[in-house]
């Protein structure tokens, strides 16, 4: 039996084929969902990209907001966190698009 979150090695290639999908080389990554009021309420700001707004949670798109360490990772020496911006990073969930990456903070949520 398949785990419900379970990719197949066919569909990580094809995945992998394509410029906009981020396959990180991770075992786990952790975050929360969260409202755009969480952004405000904690005064953060993004160094690069947007934070999403109301409306945006509205739509069948999942966005994602990386904080700056995970990004710094997730891009590595090869690229800026910039050029993160507008990809999809693939999750055991499915895709969710990078539109904004946070200043970098000592505070821990």
């Amino acid at each position: 039996m398949q785990d419900r979150f379970s990719v197949s090695q066919e569909d990580l290639d094809s995945a992998a084929a394509q410029e906009d999908i981020v396959i990180v080389e991770l075992d786990e990554i952790s975050g929360y969902e969260v409202t755009p009021g969480f952004f405000d309420a904690w005064e953060l700001q993004v160094s690069a990209g947007s934070l999403f707004s109301a409306s945006e949670m509205t739509g069948t798109s999942s966005l994602v907001v990386l904080g700056s360490g995970i990004a710094e990772t997730i891009a590595g020496s090869s690229e800026e966190v910039t050029e993160l911006l507008g990809k999809k990073l693939l999750a055991r969930e499915g895709l969710y698009t990078v539109v904004g990456v946070l200043e970098a903070s000592d505070e821990s949520y």
